[in-house]
């Protein structure tokens, strides 16, 4: 084995041309030490973009999450805005809604004392007239029943 390392030797040294086999493995060092510099300058560059780009995404997320901060608070004001209004709006309607209901109420009383006027004046004379009455006060009272307007719109 040694006389075939002694051969490759022999061989490295008739193979470069004049250079001695130290010189060939430091040229061969050298080039290879060359190219790996070169290789972190660029990867330094390429590090110097990647920090500059990670810099300026930090910078915008903070910016970014201020932003929604800020539009997120708003949004909190207008609900309780909006909430305040229906509130007071809800509370216009149910006012407007018993008011009503009592007006309601007042004719329905008003109906019930016209129709006794009228069905006092009229006596039926035969069996169908007098079903017929019943029928009639029947609807008067049914219809006309008041309604409790706070329990219902309170």
């Amino acid at each position: 084995m040694k006389g075939k390392v002694m051969n490759d030797d022999v061989d490295d040294a008739e193979n470069t041309d004049g250079d001695a086999p130290a010189t060939h493995g430091a040229n061969v060092l050298f080039g290879t030490a060359m190219q790996l510099i070169d290789k972190m300058s660029m990867s330094q560059a390429r590090e110097t973009r990647l920090t500059r780009g990670l810099v300026i995404s930090v910078a915008l997320d903070i910016i970014l999450s201020i932003a929604l901060i800020f539009v997120a608070i708003g949004q909190v004001h207008q609900n309780n805005a909006f909430h305040v209004a229906q509130t007071k709006q809800n509370a216009a309607l149910s006012a407007a809604l018993i008011k009503s209901c009592r007006a309601g109420n007042v004719n329905k009383a008003n109906d019930i004392k016209l129709w006794d006027d009228i069905l006092k004046t009229d006596h039926p004379k035969t069996a169908a007239q007098e079903e017929q009455f019943l029928t009639i006060q029947g609807l008067v009272s049914v219809r006309d029943q008041p309604i409790d307007c706070v329990a219902r719109y309170g």
